[in-house]
């Protein structure tokens, strides 16, 4: 069905495949987001993102999953700490760190390469 579709894309394109995997709690969901989000933002890999119908169980999932889309995060995903450390790892792989960066700058960029 669907999933052995994306298996089937993910091998003809030769991306790594990541599926949303279920859990108890939306805290669960956005942390293997997190995981996710820094594969494709920060190192730049190209990534297939599966999420299949029991994703949409929950209206927060969903929220979150439509902003994930339409902006590249989810609103309070990431600490201030945790993004210090996203954008340094971000700024490791763009060969350009730099201690004076203008911070929003870079987590725009780091979002965009997850849309």
């Amino acid at each position: 069905g669907k999933k052995s579709l994306c298996c089937l894309a993910s091998a003809v394109l030769g991306v790594e495949r990541e599926q949303i995997r279920n859990g108890e709690t939306e805290g669960w969901f956005r942390d293997n987001v997190k995981e996710i989000m820094r594969k494709i933002g920060g190192k730049r890999k190209a990534v297939l993102l599966v999420v299949t119908d029991e994703n949409f169980g929950d209206i927060d999932i969903v929220q979150d999953l439509a902003s994930l889309v339409s902006e590249g995060s989810i609103p309070s995903l990431w600490s201030s700490e945790e993004q210090s450390t996203v954008i340094a790892e971000f700024q490791t792989v763009q060969g350009m760190e730099d201690p004076s960066f203008d911070r929003v700058a870079w987590w725009r960029s780091f979002a965009q390469g997850i849309r």
